[in-house]
């Protein structure tokens, strides 16, 4: 079988030769250079790539058209289809296990992508030459209209981006909710870029319309409570905060990131008996949900310092030491639970 890698580029020389090292087993590997002003592509065509030139990308940038005429780039008789960009690598023994893979019928594969202090996600990232497109000028994914098999593979990419790259991102959304306003993913997206702006009204309003689509999947509609009720506290807004929290939790009640939420709204408020609820029906909660915006802090010790303190606020000291000897155990390298259990004891 043969198996092409393809890649779009924009002054990544930094990254060309750990992403040729991780990619150099396939029997193709094309790069689109969307206007480098680097030394992107002496760099890669050094080291053995296929790269194409072009400037029309860097001046009206549109991600999904830029992975399409990177896709055609694919020769015909490729067998399976990696994308990756040039700040990612594939986990090691990746031919065998992509072959071996394919070898099932598979038209498509998702993979779990890491990416230091982020929770992993999962992509769709192998396809076959035929029948899939990119969609989306940002937050782009890969469709299919045909019949497809599709599962998820035990590889794994490795995302380590140099720095944050600049791009006029809130304006492609835009774009993107104007082309597909049915789209949870972009709807949420486009709420996230006015909330890290601190432009609230704005992210609200986009918060709404997604609670307003069809079949939104209750974490993400937990989600969506989970950022109105940080608006209402940035605002002032103390008890639709604790509505927007207790809306969260009903959505979707096995996330432990809403109880976590909860638990830290009530314990600001001084409501240490129902935080103590709160807490302790998030450590119980042990399966996470992998999606881009897990909060890891409720998956740290973190949550069982919260669940020791609340406890101890109702001079719970057995409830409390329980939960520190339990987040100890689970996280032995916290050295500020460690820190914490310490004082408790003293």
């Amino acid at each position: 079988m043969k198996i092409c890698i393809y890649a779009i580029c924009m002054n990544e020389e930094d990254n060309a030769e750990n992403f040729w090292e991780s990619a150099k087993d396939a029997d193709h590997v094309v790069v689109l250079d969307m206007g480098s002003i680097d030394n992107s592509v002496p760099t890669l065509r050094t080291l053995g790539a296929k790269v194409v030139e072009t400037g029309h990308y860097s001046g009206s940038m549109r991600f999904d058209g830029a992975r399409n005429e990177c896709l055609k780039l694919v020769p015909d008789d490729c067998d399976l289809c990696v994308v990756l960009d040039l700040d990612e690598t594939l986990s090691l023994g990746w031919r065998e296990q992509l072959e071996y893979d394919y070898s099932k019928g598979v038209t498509g594969m998702y993979l779990w992508i890491h990416e230091k202090g982020k929770p992993p996600v999962k992509q769709m990232r192998v396809h076959t030459r035929e029948g899939y497109k990119w969609r989306f000028p940002v937050c782009e994914e890969l469709y299919s209209d045909v019949p497809k098999n599709e599962f998820t593979s035990l590889l794994t990419i490795t995302h380590s981006p140099n720095a944050e790259k600049k791009y006029p991102r809130k304006e492609m959304l835009k774009l993107a909710v104007k082309e597909s306003p049915t789209s949870d993913k972009l709807a949420l997206a486009l709420a996230l870029e006015y909330f890290n702006d601190e432009d609230y009204l704005a992210a609200a309003m986009w918060l709404e319309t997604l609670l307003s689509h069809a079949n939104v999947k209750p974490v993400l509609r937990s989600y969506a409570s989970v950022l109105n009720a940080r608006i209402e506290y940035r605002l002032d807004g103390v008890m639709n905060w604790e509505r927007w929290c207790y809306k969260a939790v009903a959505e979707c009640p096995q996330w432990r990131d809403a109880w976590y939420e909860l638990s830290m709204m009530l314990t600001r408020t001084d409501q240490h008996h129902a935080a103590y609820q709160a807490a302790s029906m998030a450590v119980s909660l042990v399966t996470m949900q992998h999606e881009s915006f897990t909060n890891l802090d409720a998956w740290s010790g973190k949550v069982y310092m919260m669940a020791a303190k609340a406890a101890e606020k109702l001079g719970l000291r057995g409830g409390a030491e329980g939960f520190y000897i339990r987040g100890c155990r689970v996280f032995p390298h916290d050295k500020k639970l460690a820190e914490e259990y310490g004082k408790f004891l003293s």
